[in-house]
């Protein structure tokens, strides 16, 4: 009987001791996520607060350009017909003649169906810096009672073949 109590006794130290190493292990593996998470909040703080300042002295933004996305501030925005300009591209869009080479429908129910525009207009800004704008036209379908919007990409008239295939091909 002696025995089978020094045995007994001899596994719950040991079973105790094992417990006391996980739990161990267990706090220095939180201990380090958590330290983690506070530094990766501290980071991201002072990025918002730099944000912030930067922004603080700009002036203030009062649009995109509707050909290159361009913040648009104050002394380099005009707004025609609609459209959002950065000063070189009033210009361009001034001294070209411009034609819709799409009349996407898209609803609520469907509003996939023109992301291939948006996608192109960036793709060909990105790749080939062809100035193009969207404009969108919507409509009241009153019997299905859904809003419509019609997606039209412009382009200028002496380009009007070229990206009609181009955007063809990326459908």
């Amino acid at each position: 009987m002696d025995n089978s109590i020094i045995i007994i006794a001899l596994l719950t130290i040991i079973v105790l001791a094992l417990l006391a190493f996980i739990g161990f292990f267990a706090y220095l593996v939180f201990k380090r996520d958590f330290q983690n998470e506070e530094e990766k909040d501290g980071d991201i703080t002072n990025k918002i607060s730099q944000m912030l300042e930067k922004n603080k002295t700009k002036e203030r933004i009062l649009g995109l350009c509707s050909i290159c996305e361009k913040e648009l501030v104050e002394n380099d925005y005009f707004n025609v017909e609609s459209l959002h300009l950065c000063r070189e591209h009033f210009d361009t869009y001034s001294a070209s003649d411009w034609i819709p080479i799409t009349n996407e429908r898209t609803t609520s129910e469907t509003p996939e169906k023109g992301v291939y525009i948006y996608n192109f207009k960036k793709k060909v800004w990105k790749d080939d810096k062809i100035p193009t704008f969207i404009l969108c036209e919507y409509k009241i379908d009153v019997t299905n009672d859904l809003i419509e919007t019609y997606v039209q990409l412009y382009v200028q008239k002496e380009r009007e073949l070229d990206l009609r295939e181009r955007l063809q091909l990326e459908k």
